[in-house]
């Protein structure tokens, strides 16, 4: 038996390229209900000595933290990058539970080591009153970084202000760490 044609084999590997899924990490959530996950990123994984082109993000980590009261201590991302090179951050945050009145502030902070120092970036403040708001229910954003091999990428959620009634005001948290080198 002949071996298949280079063309036909490629189109063979496109069509069952969504039949593949990525695996990713779920990070632990420090309180609220925040559930396990795998990811697809729409690219085959590596394996096999099938390759994913080089455009094609590998997500590597990732947080889904629902109903969240209060601020979260470090959370890895990544425990140990396993090589130097360029990562995304993508994340989302709402409004969840609401205040009756008062204001409560919600933001993120990202940290990770270049070849040079550790860094850190922080988002915008989620504000959570008592309406939704669509300038102020939610936050997102994307960070590109360059991390250093065997460093952490981690976050922390802090809150400050309080609900001067109703409450307790709560937040949701989607966070997804691709490698895209």
């Amino acid at each position: 038996m002949g071996r298949l044609p280079k063309g036909l084999l490629i189109a063979a590997l496109l069509l069952i390229a969504p039949l593949i899924r990525a695996q990713s990490k779920t990070a632990t959530n420090n309180g609220g209900t925040g559930q396990d996950s795998s990811a697809w990123n729409g690219c085959p994984e590596v394996t096999a000595g099938i390759w994913a082109p080089a455009d094609c993000p590998l997500i590597v980590g990732s947080s889904d933290v629902l109903a969240q009261t209060t601020s979260q201590s470090t959370v890895n991302l990544l425990a140990s990058a396993p090589a130097s090179g360029r990562y995304r951050i993508s994340y989302y945050a709402n409004e969840n539970g609401l205040c009756e009145s008062g204001n409560v502030f919600v933001f993120l902070s990202f940290s990770w080591y270049d070849p040079v120092a550790n860094r850190t970036s922080n988002s915008l403040s989620l504000v959570i009153g008592s309406t939704q708001s669509a300038p102020f229910g939610s936050i997102q954003g994307v960070l590109p970084i360059y991390v250093q091999s065997s460093t952490a990428v981690s976050y922390t959620s802090t809150v400050t202000g309080s609900c001067t009634t109703g409450g307790p005001a709560s937040y949701d948290v989607h966070i997804t760490l691709e490698s895209v080198s």
